[in-house]
């Protein structure tokens, strides 16, 4: 039987958007509903992982990103992320664009 999304996560992926999802590359998509964490990897980024739990007391983001490497692994987290902010930060740290909309200077 398939797993689905419990309905924090769905909220949560639809937030990011597949847009998103499909311009950052996103592999290994994967979700775990008892700790609403969801994960996936990406390429042509300093990071190779990224990571985001959902907080329902306070209704906020942690997000991870994270570099393994045979010898390493290196992660940085971004606490109290509000859900308008997921996509700039994950912009931000990671150096992908996640939509298509003009950026004006």
């Amino acid at each position: 039987m398939a797993k689905t999304m419990n309905p924090y996560l769905q909220t949560l992926y639809d937030q990011i958007g597949r847009m998103a999802f499909f311009m950052m590359g996103a592999k290994n998509i994967t979700f775990d509903n008892a700790s609403n964490v969801l994960q996936w990897r990406i390429a042509n980024s300093k990071f190779n992982s990224v990571q985001v739990r959902y907080d329902i007391g306070e209704d906020l983001y942690q997000l991870t990103f994270s570099t393994e490497t045979k010898q390493t692994i290196t992660e940085v987290v971004m606490e109290q992320v509000e859900a308008s902010d997921l996509h700039a930060t994950i912009e931000r740290m990671t150096g992908l664009r996640l939509s298509l909309a003009r950026v004006y200077a």
